[in-house]
């Protein structure tokens, strides 16, 4: 498109924020899915006594559920952006409390496959500059809300999770009403 017509449109911003909310409640519908087959398999693969590749399922299924609680927090903050639109459009510097949810919708932009992120983060872009904005991107001041920071971060602690997850993956398909 043209150099010229690339700058900041509220409007423009907003139906991309919409619509980047919409397919991040795809991707988490999606994910939900994956998540409770990846269960199912490992319920068969534990009764199969494979117990190697059930640790792995079970893996698998612990990050399905990070990211499902990352799209969840994504639709949120993009929501909450497309509501406060207009404070933005009218504000010449970013407001502070928005910090949080521009900085993490910036983070998520080249982490999750939603090509309408790239078009938000553009219109940020062209409304408060290019240095500010790829400082959220990179979360320099650690303004990344932390649900999606460590969900993007699997390696936390992920001995005692992947624990958990495998027994209450039993659980619920052994007593199952």
């Amino acid at each position: 498109m043209f150099g010229f017509l690339s700058g900041w449109s509220h409007a423009k911003c907003k139906s991309n924020l919409q619509m980047a909310a919409s397919r991040a409640k795809q991707s988490m519908n999606k994910t939900i899915v994956q998540k409770q087959q990846l269960e199912r398999e490992t319920v068969e693969l534990i009764k199969a006594t494979n117990f190697e590749k059930a640790r792995v399922r079970a893996e698998q299924t612990l990050q399905k559920q990070h990211l499902e609680t990352m799209f969840d927090v994504l639709e949120t903050m993009l929501d909450l952006l497309a509501t406060r639109i207009k404070i933005i459009a009218n504000a010449s510097t970013l407001p502070t409390d928005l910090y949080p949810c521009v900085s993490s919708i910036c983070y998520c932009v080249d982490r999750v496959d939603n090509p309408e992120l790239q078009v938000v983060w553009s219109q940020l872009c062209s409304k408060f500059g290019k240095k500010v904005m790829n400082q959220m991107k990179e979360n320099v001041h650690d303004k990344v809300h932390p649900a999606v920071w460590e969900k993007q971060n699997f390696t936390q602690n992920w001995l005692v999770f992947l624990w958990f997850w495998t027994v209450s993956i039993i659980f619920f398909h052994t007593f199952r009403f």
